[in-house]
Order: structure tokens, then sequence, then C-alpha cells
């Protein structure tokens, strides 16, 4: 989730997963998936850059997403 600020001063938590799109009327408008629209301080590129900056967690290919097929009964 990120922070991001009313019109009127308050901040307020959006999940960034849940954004459809995002205009600039000229005042930066986020719609989300269901309908709801907000109207937000942060210019579009802010709120570009506290989406990038969401930490996210990315599989790595170091990292078996099972277990190995070689471990026992015993130790599952």
């Amino acid at each position: 989730m990120i922070a991001v600020t009313r019109l009127d001063g308050e901040t307020v938590f959006i999940n960034e997963r849940n954004i459809q799109w995002v205009e600039s009327l000229p005042d930066t408008s986020v719609t989300f998936l269901g309908g709801a629209r907000l109207i937000i301080r942060e210019k579009i590129g802010e709120l570009m850059t506290l989406i990038d900056h969401v930490d996210h967690p990315v599989h790595s290919p170091n990292v078996p997403l099972t277990r190995d097929s070689n471990e026992s009964e015993a130790t599952r």
C-alpha cells in the first residue's frame, strides 16, 4: 500500500494493485478496478515513483518453489 494525499490534505493509503488507470485532469485522478475515483495532490510522476518503491516479493531462481523431490517423507 502507498500513502497519497487527497486535495483536502488528508493522507490516505491505497492498494496500488487495484489501480485501473491514472489521469491528469489537471489534478491527478486515480481510478480503481471497482470504479471508485480518488483525486490526489501527487503528480503522475510522483505516484509512479511511489508505486515503483513498493517492495514486491520477487521469486529468486536460487530458491525452489517446491520441496526437493529427493527429500525424504520423514522431513516433510
